[in-house]
């Protein structure tokens, strides 16, 4: 907040006597402000550094008045009238405060931040350079393939999503007297509704494994696998054959991978074609 935002804020909260809590650098000015304001409305202006007190120093001594105690506040605190007090340097917690103790803005904004970067995904079909017609040849297909082993991580990422999600339910279901919250079945169903525009290889057995999860898993709510113990038990079943076929299948894989007869991936304009279709853009 600037400092000419602050003095307007200061004034409307005070019309409406509100406290506030005033957090900033050292010396860019805070007292200042607070005091200006005090001086346009023409009204006490206390300014009191709380780094310099006690709680005691605040709230006073303690006296006995009719067989009860009773606390007297300090003379230097108001009891009447209308003004602004001014507790400065509050955070400093009579010393304990620690600057060191706590990360700094720029570390708090590298690690919660958000950055958009938006990059062109290569195509060895839109290569300009002057190069041979071999050479040429050699780095599209560098670049097609690179392109590929980068979406082919990202598949391998939602096989294990998708097993992560299944295996939890599997997992939480099985056990007696667990308890489970909505998201048990919600985290399955969002990530089966959104699993065919993530799969941009186009990964048949994918998707076949998301419709088949969603007909059997998605069908009733976390509620109804509470009440129903019957349901519960059928549904574990169900997610435990689910995960079964889901290995059976990786397994599978994993050793055509090993004997160099895996099926051949999509290309690259296979891949934008796809990408494009959920994206509703043209493709060129």
């Amino acid at each position: 907040m600037k400092p000419s935002q602050l003095y307007e804020a200061l004034h409307a909260l005070i019309s409406e006597r509100v406290p506030l809590h005033i957090w900033g650098a050292c010396g860019v000015g805070k007292s200042q402000i607070v005091a200006q304001v005090a001086a346009d409305r023409k009204c006490e202006f206390l300014d009191i550094r709380a780094v310099q007190l006690d709680p005691v120093d605040l709230r006073g001594l303690p006296r006995i008045s009719a067989d009860r105690a009773e606390w007297v506040p300090p003379k230097f605190l108001p009891l009447d009238g209308e003004g602004i007090l001014f507790l400065d340097e509050l955070t400093e917690l009579n010393g304990l405060f620690r600057e060191e103790d706590y990360p700094s803005t720029e570390k708090l904004r590298n690690k919660f931040g958000v950055r958009l970067e938006v990059l062109p995904i290569p195509s060895g079909n839109d290569f300009r350079v002057t190069l041979s017609e071999e050479e040429q040849a050699r780095v599209a297909r560098e670049i097609d393939e690179n392109v590929r082993q980068s979406l082919q991580k990202g598949t391998e990422d939602l096989w294990t999503r998708l097993k992560g999600v299944v295996a939890h339910m599997v997992e939480r279901l099985n056990e007696p007297g667990s308890r489970f919250h909505a998201s048990l079945v919600s985290n399955i169903c969002e990530l089966v509704d959104l699993l065919p525009r993530l799969n941009v290889n186009q990964d048949e057995e994918l998707n076949r494994f998301a419709g088949e999860i969603r007909d059997r898993l998605c069908g009733f709510t976390a509620r109804d696998l509470k009440k129903n113990e019957i349901l519960r038990a059928a549904t574990a079943n169900d997610a435990a054959e689910i995960l079964t076929e889901m290995d059976a299948v990786l397994r599978e894989r994993g050793q055509l991978a090993e004997s160099d007869s895996a099926a051949i991936p999509a290309s690259a304009d296979d891949i934008f074609a796809h990408m494009a279709a959920y994206m509703e853009a043209p493709v060129s």
